[in-house]
């Protein structure tokens, strides 16, 4: 019989291209390492995407023990207003009986039967282990693999900033139980005891299939590409954004000193619809910086393909979004991260190595943008060797495809 696999991972439903092209790099791996008819299932909290646009990538979708564990939370909230003494109880009673009340409500009966049944659990992700959404994530896997006892792989994704005590609960509910792991940036390898394991360090899941997304072959040299500059704000609550503006203008200058340089037109893309993170918040904003005589043209939020199409055409990118310049980067057009504050700095962690022969630079909001920073941008651009880069997604690939292979040998199929 073929196998079964849970995958749990940073796509919950959310429409956030990121996390879908993840969800289908991991599903990719996982149909080369356990065959095309493993029977794939994941636990999501919103699972309408799954059943309907993205119904194709044929994998069972449903709500798992991290839904019904945050529905308990919020129960609790009720009457208790304290958020550690919340969080201190939710743990305390969810984890006691939370599988007896799953099993008694019909609704999440399957999701249980999905734990008890899997061979093997994947882990996957982006930032599921920061601090920022450690609380959403960890005490819920955690959960999963006891109630489960199938072997747990944890797939390349990204571990920290961690509080102590957060860190202390990841090593004890997930990282000391895994058959397997893999780190994405040398800060993961740290702060996991992991210094002497080089080996374990590779790049981001969906940098490195090829299989899922290959180089396009019509990506041109430089000159030859349109005089644009890709462009992703990524404002909001969440993220970068808040009510003042020194930030957003600080980020204007970087774009608008790069593309006046190398005489490019900005060109908005937004990694996500507005529910999310909406990435068209400073548009105006930057036109007025820019001085711009009509409004910046924004690429229509299609799917990931349709973004590595515009950006074969493109000579630049400067992206918020991790993603974004992943994406980018695949279509063979040289990006740019931008950051702000440790969630960010830690994203980036490492991130000049995606190009082994020349560092990506990094721009960093927390200061006023130097006119060195904007030259140093524009010499990335205009030398990118491309095919440098799409060698190392090859070799980063066939790293975490032996990782998966190694853990599917694990698996005990029925």
């Amino acid at each position: 019989m073929p196998a079964k696999i849970l995958l749990l991972g940073s796509y919950n439903g959310q429409d956030s291209l990121g996390d879908k092209c993840l969800l289908k790099a991991v599903i990719r791996r996982c149909r080369d390492a356990f065959g095309s008819d493993v029977r794939l299932v994941t636990h999501v909290v919103d699972s309408a995407e799954l059943h309907g646009p993205l119904g194709s990538l044929g994998i069972e979708a449903r709500p798992g023990v991290q839904t019904y564990f945050w529905n308990w939370e919020a129960w609790l909230f009720r009457f208790i207003r304290s958020k550690a003494l919340l969080h201190r109880l939710t743990w305390a009673t969810f984890s006691r009986f939370g599988r007896l009340l799953m099993r008694l409500r019909p609704g999440s009966r399957q999701a249980l039967q999905d734990l008890e049944k899997a061979d093997g659990i994947v882990i996957y992700g982006g930032t599921n282990f920061s601090r920022q959404w450690w609380w959403l994530q960890n005490p819920s896997y955690t959960l999963c693999r006891r109630w489960s006892g199938a072997p747990v792989f944890l797939a390349p994704q990204q571990y920290g900033p961690m509080d102590p005590d957060q860190l202390q609960g990841f090593r004890e509910g997930l990282f000391n139980h895994a058959t397997g792991v893999l780190c994405r940036n040398p800060d993961d390898l740290k702060l996991l005891g992991l210094e002497n394991r080089p080996e374990l360090l590779v790049r981001d899941e969906v940098f490195s299939n090829t299989a899922q997304y290959p180089a396009p072959a019509e990506a041109g040299y430089w000159a030859e590409r349109d005089p644009v500059l890709l462009v992703n704000m990524r404002f909001s609550r969440d993220f970068l954004f808040e009510s003042d503006t020194t930030v957003l203008d600080r980020f204007c200058d970087v774009v608008g000193g790069v593309a006046g340089k190398l005489g490019l037109t900005p060109k908005l893309f937004c990694m996500s619809s507005w529910r999310f993170a909406d990435d068209l918040a400073g548009r105006e904003h930057l036109e007025k910086r820019l001085n711009a005589e009509k409004r910046l043209e924004v690429l229509p939020y299609t799917d990931e393909y349709d973004l590595i199409a515009a950006a074969t055409r493109a000579r630049g990118c400067i992206s918020m979004s991790f993603h974004g310049c992943i994406l980018a980067m695949i279509a063979g057009c040289p990006s740019i991260p931008v950051t702000l504050g440790d969630y960010y700095d830690f994203k980036y962690r490492g991130f000049a190595d995606y190009n082994p022969v020349s560092p990506i630079p990094l721009i960093s909001l927390a200061a006023s943008i130097q006119k060195t920073l904007v030259q140093e941008c524009c010499d990335y651009l205009e030398k990118y060797e491309n095919k440098k880069v799409q060698a190392e997604r090859e070799r980063s690939g066939r790293i975490i495809d032996i990782a998966y292979r190694k853990f599917a040998a694990t698996v005990q199929k029925p």
